[in-house]
């Protein structure tokens, strides 16, 4: 990730973090290279979103949607 950064100036994806509690969060992190007045890199600023929830109802979404799509096929195929 480091690396990439560097290259590109940025990078945005998806990490795993593990809290004090030791539950474990999804999170979406963009990193942004920082240069200095000369040009060369100095820091890199990161702005991470918790996305934890966002990621479980859309598994939740998903997986419903198979079951519907299970249960027209099983309904097509007594009719027929």
């Amino acid at each position: 990730m480091h690396s990439k950064c560097a290259r590109k100036g940025e990078w945005l994806g998806e990490l795993k973090q593990t809290v004090k509690s030791g539950k474990e969060l999804t999170i979406q992190s963009r990193w942004t290279l920082v240069r200095d007045d000369d040009g060369k890199p100095r820091s890199i600023f990161v702005i991470n979103t918790d996305v934890t929830e966002q990621k479980s109802l859309e598994a939740q979404f998903l997986r419903t949607q198979r079951m519907e799509s299970i249960g027209t096929l099983a309904g097509a195929s007594l009719t027929t």
